[in-house]
């Protein structure tokens, strides 16, 4: 497989009324159409004009609580220790999300919920 080079770097991304992310906090943490949490840190376009995003992924994703439903249901999440840089299609982004520390004071565990869905 021939590697693809970066053409172009961007330092904010948007689907038009649904959601808009930029590298820097706050507005850079996401959901995969998976429902993993991702930390944006870059957006790209190689010379195969596939856009991508660029960022670390949450490794540690749980229930934020577990009554009266599991937060899962909600699309809320428990999350923490981020991965090794990583690239994803932005046609993976189902939306922005919030990202809104659970332990104080370290801020080592965050508690994420989606901003806006479609």
């Amino acid at each position: 497989m021939n590697a693809e080079i970066v053409v172009r770097q961007f330092k904010r991304a948007e689907k038009i009324g649904v959601w808009q992310v930029t590298c820097e906090e706050p507005d850079n943490c996401i959901f995969l159409n998976d429902l993993s949490v991702v930390i944006v840190r870059n957006f790209v376009e190689t010379d195969r004009n596939q856009r991508l995003v660029i960022g670390q992924k949450f490794l540690v994703q749980e229930n934020h609580f577990d009554y009266p439903v599991p937060s899962s249901d909600i699309y809320e999440f428990k999350v923490s220790t981020l991965s090794e840089i990583q690239a994803w299609n932005i046609s993976d982004v189902m939306c922005k999300a919030v990202k809104l520390p659970s332990s104080f004071p370290h801020g080592l565990e965050f508690v994420v919920f989606p901003l806006l869905r479609e």
